[in-house]
């Protein structure tokens, strides 16, 4: 691995006794976005100096976007339920005026 990244990453991947693992976003050509689980290992010669990496990407995309749509999901549910809280004390409140109203046309009724 050569670059301004392999150094951080070689110096990273020596003291975590060479394996590292995340989650990346990339972006194809056509601009459609792809996730992947990446998995770094650093390999070491006989000498146990770094020689070289060996990485695998899984292609991650249809979990990312099923929790992005869980999320989504989720945050309307909370809406929703709190939506249902409010109208539920509303209706509690309307309630109790046709109550009062009623006992107080029981009331008018009985004394005329």
């Amino acid at each position: 691995m050569t670059g301004p990244s392999a150094t951080p990453l070689r110096n990273e991947l020596t003291s975590e006794k060479g394996v590292r693992r995340f989650e990346k976003r990339y972006i194809t050509r056509d601009g459609a976005i792809v996730w992947a689980d990446v998995n770094v290992a650093l390999v070491c010669n006989k000498r146990g100096d770094p020689d070289y990496f060996v990485a695998t990407f899984v292609d991650i995309t249809a979990r990312k976007e099923a929790e992005e749509g869980l999320r989504e999901t989720n945050v309307q549910l909370e809406l929703a339920i709190t939506r249902a809280i409010e109208l539920a004390a509303e209706a509690d409140q309307a309630n109790a005026a046709k109550s009062e109203f009623l006992a107080n046309m029981s009331h008018e009724i009985r004394t005329r």
